[in-house]
């Protein structure tokens, strides 16, 4: 809550707030009794937002008012009353005064505020409790002087906790609409039923055991400090002390009131701090969730553009194969023609052969280039017709390694998806298979390649191993670190996939899934 400006006031301002502190006040003492002292929790709100030049006329009018039982209480020790108090005066505004000077806002979300807002609410009961307990005569009362301190600090302490809490939540931290209409919900069917169960087990309750009984009416208001935090600790609070209040004094139990006062305020505190807490962690988690949002947002951004780039580079790679296709493999096929005319024409084999190999590496090395720019037969013959029997069958089995491939795909899902996509499988399991053909010293690589429709998306794993040596987890270990294995990540990074890698003395599996939406 923002720390009050308090601007000067006219005297009929002053007065009216005098005034109304004054009645309120007065009417408040009405129903006080054993169990807490509602006017505690007025005259620490007065205290708190009045001007400060206000607080003498405020509690001496509060002292004027029960005047005649000073006198007959005092009779004869005038003196003694009036330093009493005084004293009075500044022990009850020292919760106030330590509020009105923090530096902070005075009631945030967090436990810290709602621990100062509690320490400056115990400094003012026992600032109260210290001037109005001490008797110079204590052998004509019926209770200890003792008895007397601790049932004032508790009753100013529980009187507060019935108005201040509520009163600053209605004033200043409103609960959201959320918040709003769990407490609609949680008052009718949770609360009253439990207030109306405890108001029932302590009717049929032996005295013996009715303190223990008393504990019943804890759980609804814990449970509101977990569902709604502080503010709703602010409402079943009072209705569950109210209800312990009318209920003992209606069975008669008074015997226990300094106890059931000391409970009812370890109940409050406890419950204000758990939900306090409770307000805080929530607050930290939407800061999460919103950072949560924000890096998701970020992070498809990035893998958008990242698919676009891979898209871009895909699309260039097949207009330069394109390109080598029809004008330089032409040019070499019109080379090869007119120099086996010059041949034919000059009848001189020997002497044009060095040329034919020139030109016949450079066309190897021309369809090299186009093969790995662009999966050879990808474009004509599709994914799994290439995979099954393209070049990385080719470059495998060149090697010597038997390479075994099996696709699911009884839908033929794998057909519906895209360019970049068909080509990041390929290109996962084409770095996959020359990294078991480069390190693993295998003899069988096997890939796995399944397509399943789930929603309005397909979803693809491919699993690619071998029976090798398997590698160290050294991270300058190539096949970890390596231009292949670092591609196969990026590319599934792009797809939103999740790529597993496991290897060990049996061999080296790689696993990738992703889910890829239906165009």
């Amino acid at each position: 809550m923002r720390r009050m400006e308090f601007m000067k006031i006219g005297w009929p301002r002053s007065v009216l707030i005098v005034a109304v502190y004054l009645a309120g006040h007065y009417l408040l003492v009405m129903p006080a009794n054993l169990y807490w002292h509602p006017p505690a929790g007025w005259r620490f709100l007065f205290l708190l937002f009045a001007p400060m030049r206000l607080w003498p006329f405020m509690l001496f009018g509060e002292w004027v008012i029960f005047l005649p039982d000073g006198m007959q209480l005092f009779a004869g020790h005038s003196g003694l009353m009036s330093l009493l108090t005084v004293g009075r005066m500044i022990g009850l505004a020292i919760g106030p005064w330590m509020l009105r000077h923090k530096p902070r806002p005075l009631l945030h979300d967090n436990a810290a505020s709602m621990q100062y807002l509690l320490l400056a609410m115990f400094a003012s009961a026992m600032g109260n409790a210290m001037f109005n307990a001490w008797r110079p005569f204590e052998g004509t009362e019926l209770l200890t002087t003792l008895q007397v301190f601790l049932q004032i600090m508790l009753g100013d302490i529980n009187g507060m906790l019935l108005i201040v809490p509520v009163a600053l939540m209605l004033t200043s931290q409103r609960p959201d609409a959320r918040m709003r209409a769990s407490l609609m919900h949680d008052l009718p069917l949770v609360l009253i039923p439990a207030l109306l169960l405890y108001s029932g087990v302590i009717a049929s309750t032996p005295s013996d055991t009715y303190f223990f009984a008393t504990a019943l009416c804890a759980f609804p208001v814990l449970y509101f400090a977990l569902r709604s935090g502080w503010r709703g600790v602010a409402i079943a609070f009072p209705l569950a002390s109210i209800a312990v209040a009318v209920v003992s004094i209606a069975s008669g139990n008074t015997k226990l009131a300094t106890q059931v006062q000391l409970f009812l305020a370890i109940v409050g505190v406890a419950s204000l701090l758990l939900g306090a807490s409770v307000d805080a962690l929530n607050a930290r988690n939407r800061m999460l969730e919103a950072s949560n949002t924000r890096l998701d947002r970020a992070s498809d951004e990035l893998r958008e553009a990242a698919r676009r780039n891979l898209g871009l580079s895909e699309d260039l790679r097949r207009w330069i194969t394109s390109e080598l296709h029809d004008e330089l493999g032409q040019n070499l096929t019109a080379l090869q023609t007119r120099m086996k005319l010059a041949e034919r024409n000059a009848n001189a084999t020997d002497l044009f052969q060095p040329m034919r190999d020139i030109v016949t590496n450079m066309r190897h090395s021309v369809s090299g280039l186009m093969a790995s720019l662009r999966p050879a037969g990808l474009d004509e013959l599709g994914l799994v017709s290439t995979l099954q029997g393209g070049s990385i069958r080719e470059l495998v089995e060149t090697s010597g390694l038997a390479f075994h491939v099996a696709i699911e795909d009884p839908d033929g899902l794998l057909d519906q998806l895209d360019n970049n996509a068909q080509t990041a499988i390929y290109r996962i399991v084409q770095e996959a298979a020359t990294n078991a053909v480069r390190h693993a010293d295998a003899a069988n690589i096997h890939a796995l390649l399944r397509a399943r429709q789930m929603g309005g998306r397909i979803r693809i794993g491919l699993s690619i191993g071998d029976d090798g040596r398997g590698f160290a987890p050294a991270p300058e270990h190539s096949y970890r670190t390596g231009i292949g294995l670092q591609g196969i990540r990026d590319r599934v990074l792009v797809l939103g996939g999740r790529l597993r890698l496991r290897s060990d003395a049996g061999g080296t599996r790689l696993i990738v899934a992703f889910r890829i939406l239906v165009a």
